[in-house]
Protein backbone atom coordinates (compact mmCIF):
# COMPACT_ATOMS: atom_id res chain seq x y z
CA UNK A 1 0.00 0.00 0.00
CA UNK A 2 2.84 2.39 0.85
CA UNK A 3 4.45 1.54 -2.48
CA UNK A 4 1.28 2.43 -4.36
CA UNK A 5 1.01 5.76 -2.50
CA UNK A 6 4.60 6.50 -3.44
CA UNK A 7 3.85 5.69 -7.09
CA UNK A 8 0.77 7.92 -6.95
CA UNK A 9 2.81 10.79 -5.54
CA UNK A 10 5.40 10.41 -8.29
CA UNK A 11 2.63 10.43 -10.87
CA UNK A 12 1.11 13.58 -9.34
CA UNK A 13 4.53 15.24 -9.26
CA UNK A 14 5.13 14.41 -12.92
CA UNK A 15 1.65 15.67 -13.84
CA UNK A 16 2.28 18.95 -12.01
CA UNK A 17 5.60 19.36 -13.84
CA UNK A 18 3.87 18.88 -17.20
CA UNK A 19 1.15 21.39 -16.31
CA UNK A 20 3.78 23.90 -15.18
CA UNK A 21 5.73 23.43 -18.42
CA UNK A 22 2.61 23.98 -20.52
CA UNK A 23 1.64 27.07 -18.56
CA UNK A 24 5.15 28.49 -18.86
CA UNK A 25 5.17 27.82 -22.61
CA UNK A 26 1.79 29.58 -22.99
CA UNK A 27 2.95 32.58 -20.98
CA UNK A 28 6.17 32.84 -22.98
CA UNK A 29 4.22 32.66 -26.23
CA UNK A 30 1.99 35.54 -25.09
CA UNK A 31 4.97 37.59 -23.97
CA UNK A 32 6.68 37.02 -27.33
CA UNK A 33 3.50 37.99 -29.20
CA UNK A 34 3.18 41.18 -27.13
CA UNK A 35 6.84 42.05 -27.73
CA UNK A 36 6.31 41.61 -31.48
CA UNK A 37 3.23 43.82 -31.31
CA UNK A 38 5.10 46.55 -29.43
CA UNK A 39 7.96 46.39 -31.92
CA UNK A 40 5.59 46.73 -34.86
CA UNK A 41 3.70 49.56 -33.14
CA UNK A 42 6.86 51.62 -32.86
CA UNK A 43 7.68 50.87 -36.50
CA UNK A 44 4.99 53.36 -37.56
CA UNK A 45 4.32 56.95 -36.59
CA UNK A 46 1.15 59.01 -36.50
CA UNK A 47 0.89 62.23 -38.54
CA UNK A 48 2.11 64.48 -35.73
CA UNK A 49 5.17 62.34 -34.99
CA UNK A 50 5.95 61.98 -38.70
CA UNK A 51 5.72 65.75 -39.14
CA UNK A 52 8.12 66.27 -36.25
CA UNK A 53 10.54 63.71 -37.63
CA UNK A 54 10.44 65.29 -41.10
CA UNK A 55 10.54 68.86 -39.79
CA UNK A 56 7.37 69.91 -41.62
CA UNK A 57 3.75 70.58 -40.70
CA UNK A 58 1.09 67.90 -40.34
CA UNK A 59 -0.57 69.35 -43.42
CA UNK A 60 2.73 68.90 -45.26
CA UNK A 61 2.72 65.22 -44.28
CA UNK A 62 -0.85 64.93 -45.58
CA UNK A 63 0.25 66.48 -48.87
CA UNK A 64 3.14 64.04 -49.20
CA UNK A 65 0.72 61.17 -48.58
CA UNK A 66 -1.79 62.55 -51.10
CA UNK A 67 0.95 62.98 -53.72
CA UNK A 68 2.08 59.38 -53.24
CA UNK A 69 5.59 60.32 -52.08
CA UNK A 70 4.94 59.04 -48.56
CA UNK A 71 3.08 55.74 -48.13
CA UNK A 72 0.70 55.39 -45.22
CA UNK A 73 -1.90 52.99 -43.93
CA UNK A 74 -5.18 53.30 -42.14
CA UNK A 75 -5.28 51.36 -38.86
CA UNK A 76 -8.77 51.65 -37.48
CA UNK A 77 -9.40 55.38 -37.31
CA UNK A 78 -5.70 56.26 -37.26
CA UNK A 79 -3.46 56.98 -40.22
CA UNK A 80 0.10 55.79 -39.65
CA UNK A 81 3.27 56.13 -41.66
CA UNK A 82 5.88 53.36 -41.59
CA UNK A 83 9.11 54.57 -40.03
CA UNK A 84 11.01 52.94 -42.89
CA UNK A 85 9.14 55.15 -45.39
CA UNK A 86 10.01 58.28 -43.41
CA UNK A 87 13.67 57.28 -43.24
CA UNK A 88 13.66 56.53 -46.97
CA UNK A 89 12.16 59.94 -47.74
CA UNK A 90 14.76 61.64 -45.54
CA UNK A 91 17.56 59.68 -47.23
CA UNK A 92 16.30 60.79 -50.66
CA UNK A 93 16.22 64.38 -49.49
CA UNK A 94 13.13 66.33 -48.60
CA UNK A 95 13.02 70.03 -49.14
CA UNK A 96 10.38 72.14 -47.45
CA UNK A 97 8.91 73.00 -50.84
CA UNK A 98 8.09 69.34 -51.48
CA UNK A 99 5.41 69.35 -48.84
CA UNK A 100 4.26 72.94 -48.70
CA UNK A 101 1.49 74.47 -50.75
CA UNK A 102 2.24 76.10 -54.08
CA UNK A 103 2.19 79.88 -53.72
CA UNK A 104 -1.04 81.47 -54.89
CA UNK A 105 -0.86 84.14 -57.56
CA UNK A 106 -1.60 87.63 -56.29
CA UNK A 107 -5.07 88.85 -57.08
CA UNK A 108 -5.45 92.40 -58.19
CA UNK A 109 -8.23 94.47 -56.84
CA UNK A 110 -10.52 95.95 -59.40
Amino acid sequence: MAERASDDLELVDRLLELVAERLAAGILARVDARADQLASDSAALNLRAAAGRLGISQRGVERLIASGRLPSMQVGRRRVIPLQAINHLLADGLSRGDAEREPRPLRRRA
